[in-house]
C-alpha cells in the first residue's frame, strides 16, 4: 500500500486575539467610527445592524457576518426596535487571499451558526470554572433589562486553553467562509448615496487640503447636511474622517519607504511637525518609527 503525503497550506492563521465579546445594542445605538491595524469580525445573532465599511453601507440581519480588514474605516449602528445581539472578535492574522473576505456580507449556514453557539457554550463553561478568579458580571441596564455585555478577554488572561480554543474557532469559521460568494449589495438610500459621493471625493483629493465647505459644495448639500451625513454613517466629524483617511494613507506611504517629510508634503499637511503630532495622536506611534513590516505585526494577546 502506498501512502501519499499532502502538504496543506492553511488559508488563515490567527497569531493574536485582541477582543472577543458579545453585546446587545439597543435601538438607537450608534458607534463612533474607527480603523485599526488588525482584523475584526462582526456577526449579528439577532435583530438588524447597519454597518459602514469605507464608502459602503450594509444592513445585516440575524445570521449575517461582515469582516473588516486592517485599516478599513468602519462604523455600526442600529435603529431596529428590538436592537441587535452582536458578536465581535478581532485578531492579528495571515490570510492567503485577503480580498476574499473584504467588502462582503456573509449569510452563515446552519453549521457555521452552530460553531458560534458551541464556542460560546464552551467559553461560558470555562468561565464558570474560573469564577473565583474572574468575578464575572453580566452587565444589565436596569431601565430596560435588555442591554448586556460579555467580554471574554478577562477569561483568556486566566485560561490559556480557552484562548487557544477561541483562536482555533475563529480560524475554522474563516476557513469555512473561504470561497463563499458573500453579498455585496448595499443600502443605497438617498443619504447613503450622498455619503458615498462625499467619501469618493475625499479619496480623490486626499493629497490636498479638504475643507468642509468645499466638500459640501462638491456633492451639492449644505455644510450642516454634510456634517449630519458623517455623524450618521461614520460616527465622526467630517474633519476627523478626512484626517483618519490621511493617516491611513500616510501609514502606507511610510511602509513603502517614503520619508516623514515626503509623506507630510504629499498629503498637504501644513508642516512636518503638525503631521507628526497628528500621526502620534491617532496611532500612538511616531511616523519616524514606522517601517515596512509584515501585515500581521501588532500589539495584543500572544497565543
Amino acid at each position: 500500500m502506498v501512502y501519499t503525503s499532502l502538504s496543506v497550506c492553511a488559508p488563515v492563521r490567527i497569531a493574536e486575539v485582541y477582543s472577543f465579546f458579545r453585546h446587545h445594542f439597543r435601538a438607537g445605538y450608534h458607534f463612533c467610527g474607527e480603523m485599526h491595524d488588525f482584523w475584526e469580525v462582526v456577526y449579528v445573532e439577532a435583530g438588524k445592524l447597519r454597518v459602514t465599511a469605507e464608502a459602503q453601507i450594509y444592513e445585516l440581519s440575524a445570521g449575517e457576518l461582515i469582516i473588516h480588514p486592517p485599516m478599513e474605516f468602519h462604523n455600526l449602528f442600529t435603529d431596529d426596535p428590538d436592537g441587535a445581539d452582536v458578536v465581535i472578535f478581532s485578531f492579528g492574522a495571515q490570510l492567503a487571499e485577503e480580498e476574499l473576505f473584504s467588502q462582503k456580507v456573509f449569510a452563515l449556514k446552519d453549521l457555521q451558526k452552530t460553531m458560534i453557539c458551541r464556542i460560546f457554550s464552551y467559553l461560558d463553561d470555562r468561565k464558570d470554572q474560573n469564577e473565583a478568579h474572574l468575578k464575572w458580571r453580566r452587565t444589565v441596564d436596569e431601565a430596560s433589562d435588555a442591554r448586556w455585555f460579555l467580554d471574554y478577554m478577562r477569561l483568556f488572561e486566566h485560561d490559556g486553553q480557552a484562548l487557544s480554543m477561541a483562536a482555533s474557532f475563529a480560524e475554522q469559521l474563516l476557513i469555512s467562509l473561504n470561497g463563499s460568494e458573500g453579498r455585496t449589495r448595499e443600502n443605497l438610500t438617498g443619504d447613503a448615496k450622498l455619503f458615498r459621493a462625499a467619501v469618493d471625493h475625499v479619496r480623490t483629493y486626499l493629497d490636498q487640503s479638504i475643507s468642509v465647505e468645499d466638500l459640501a459644495a462638491a456633492i451639492g448639500i449644505s455644510r450642516s447636511g454634510l456634517n449630519r451625513l458623517f455623524q450618521k454613517y461614520a460616527g465622526v466629524s467630517v474633519h476627523r474622517y478626512c484626517l483618519m483617511q490621511k493617516i491611513k494613507t500616510a501609514t502606507r506611504y511610510l511602509q513603502s519607504g517614503l520619508s516623514v517629510t515626503e509623506t507630510s508634503e504629499r498629503l498637504s499637511f501644513s508642516n512636518q511637525s503638525y503631521f507628526s503630532a497628528c500621526y502620534k495622536r491617532e496611532t500612538g506611534n511616531n511616523p519616524s518609527e514606522i517601517k515596512k513590516a509584515p501585515s500581521d505585526e501588532g500589539a495584543g494577546k500572544n497565543l
